[in-house]
C-alpha cells in the first residue's frame, strides 16, 4: 500500500519537474509564487491572507500542469477531431487565465492595502540591500524563465 502511493508520488515529482524543464510559463507560475511569498513575508499578512495567497500561489500552476497534459495529448491530432483538440487546448488555456486573473486580484486586495505597500516599499526601497535584494531576484527570476534556452533537448522533448 505504502509503496504503490510512493511510486505515484514519484510519479507526480516526475510529471512537475517536466512542466519547470520543460514549460516556460510554469517557470513564470514559480517565479510568482517566490514572488507572493517573499511579498507575503514583508508586508506581514495575516492568517487569512496566507490562506488565500497560497492556494492562489498553488492553483494556476496546477493549472498550467494540467493545460500542459492536455496540449501534449491532444497535439497533431487526425482532421476528424481537429477542431474537439482545439477547444479542448483553448479552454485548458481559459482555466489558467481565470484562475490567473483572480490571483491577481486577490494579491491586489491584499498587498495594495496601504500600510502593507508601506512595509514593501520601504523593504525593498529603504536600503541598499533590499535594493539589491530585489534585483538579484529579477536577474535570477529571468534566468529560470529563460532556462529553456539553455536546455538543448526541450524541442526534442516537447515533440515526444
Amino acid at each position: 500500500m505504502i509503496f504503490k502511493f510512493l511510486k505515484s508520488l514519484g510519479y507526480a515529482v516526475k510529471g512537475v519537474a517536466y512542466g519547470i524543464r520543460n514549460e516556460r510559463n510554469i517557470r513564470i507560475d514559480m517565479v510568482a509564487m517566490a514572488f507572493a511569498a517573499a511579498l507575503g513575508f514583508v508586508a506581514k499578512v495575516d492568517r487569512g491572507e496566507w490562506t488565500a495567497l497560497v492556494i492562489c500561489m498553488f492553483l494556476v500552476p496546477s493549472l498550467e500542469l494540467v493545460n500542459t497534459a492536455v496540449e501534449r495529448r491532444v497535439t497533431r491530432p487526425d482532421m476528424e477531431h481537429y477542431d474537439l483538440a482545439g477547444i479542448a487546448k483553448d479552454t485548458a488555456a481559459g482555466a489558467v487565465l481565470v484562475s490567473s486573473v483572480a490571483s491577481l486580484i486577490v494579491a491586489g486586495i491584499i498587498f495594495l492595502e496601504e500600510e502593507k505597500l508601506k512595509r514593501i516599499t520601504y523593504f525593498f526601497f529603504g536600503s541598499l540591500s533590499g535594493a539589491l535584494l530585489l534585483a538579484g531576484f529579477i536577474l535570477l527570476s529571468y534566468v529560470f524563465v529563460t532556462m529553456d534556452r539553455f536546455n538543448k533537448d526541450n524541442k526534442e522533448s516537447k515533440d515526444k
